[in-house]
């Protein structure tokens, strides 16, 4: 959500994703637009933790990445129950192997 002036492509790629997510989520409902029903959130995480990224990474501090399984079961606890708000940013953080969410944008969950 910040400048990274070192990987312009990146930080270009980040705000179309932000922007397209935006659009979707004024969508919802509208004639044309996403289901009423429908949640557009989405996930900003630091690293996550894959086969790939420890090969590239190989000194980090893996306990800072975020899980597949954990983003996973966060994804699966939002079908089943409260979800974030429609059109949220929620940034991932993992401090000691636990990963859990921060709005970064948006209002709260929804039931």
């Amino acid at each position: 959500l910040g400048p990274c002036p070192d990987m312009v492509g990146y930080g270009m790629a980040k705000a179309a994703t932000h922007h397209m997510a935006s659009s979707l989520a004024d969508s919802v409902g509208k004639p044309d637009g996403l289901p009423k029903e429908a949640t557009v959130a989405v996930l900003l995480p630091n690293v996550i933790d894959t086969p790939a990224n420890r090969l590239a990474m190989p000194t980090a501090n893996f306990k800072e990445w975020a899980a597949p399984d954990d983003i996973a079961n966060l994804v699966f606890q939002w079908s089943t129950g409260q979800r974030p708000q429609n059109g949220a940013l929620l940034k991932l953080e993992t401090k000691n192997g636990k990963t859990d969410f921060h709005r970064v944008s948006g209002t709260g969950l929804v039931a």
